[in-house]
């Protein structure tokens, strides 16, 4: 029986170990890792000019696209100046040149055409769209910066190209003035009232088209 007791004790260690082994990897498989929410992952869909899309592990969305991407450009080289508008708007006013030195007195220079988001759209002495539902942006240069105050007229802030600009809005337009090189760059942005809320986001879009030579 003493020359047993060592293979036994062998036997009994391989046992417990072979126990052990087994427990480990029931474990590890049952073992299910949590999420790190700060290991942003992108799926990308270029097939049919699909979208590319950010997700982030607490299921925000974030377009890595630009929606103006696919947008007509219209650039005054005299003027230093460009902007994107829909390719489906159309021109209802011819722009004019950026001429050194020119008393921009007015809003006669226009910097780019006038622009429509239909045909028909008109505007009468008052500087309101005639047609229904239309929509005319205009961008012109003064030399002095605009200013206006009154009952339903609201004077804010925003930053359009880098540059701090300033915001006058109505129920009705719109404006963005923009100092750039001694000039102010005036965007007016005329639509219909009750589609402010709408206007608003827009004109952010197209403003963020924006850009100086």
């Amino acid at each position: 029986m003493k020359t047993l007791k060592p293979f036994i004790l062998i036997g009994t260690v391989i046992l417990v170990l072979g126990l052990m082994y087994v427990q480990y990897v029931k474990s590890a498989k049952d073992y299910q890792p949590a999420l790190d929410k700060s290991v942003e992952q992108t799926e990308t869909n270029n097939e049919g000019g699909g979208s590319m899309l950010e997700l982030t592990g607490d299921g925000d969305t974030t377009s890595l696209e630009s929606d103006t991407a696919d947008w007509a450009t219209y650039t005054n080289e005299s003027c230093n100046f460009s902007i994107k508008f829909p390719e489906s708007y159309i021109e209802i006013r011819e722009s004019n040149e950026c001429t050194d030195g020119k008393d921009y007195n007015a809003s006669t220079t226009l910097v780019v055409p006038q622009i429509a988001n239909q045909d028909g759209c008109l505007i009468n002495e008052l500087g309101q769209s005639m047609a229904e539902n239309c929509e005319i942006h205009e961008i012109f240069v003064l030399n002095s910066e605009p200013t206006a105050e009154g009952t339903g007229i609201t004077n804010t802030t925003t930053t359009v190209a880098g540059i701090d600009s300033k915001v006058i809005s109505t129920n009705s337009q719109i404006t963005i003035a923009i100092p750039y090189e001694g000039l102010w760059y005036n965007y007016l942005y005329s639509f219909a009232p009750g589609n402010k809320a709408n206007a608003e986001q827009l004109i952010e879009k197209i403003a963020e088209t924006i850009e100086f030579e």
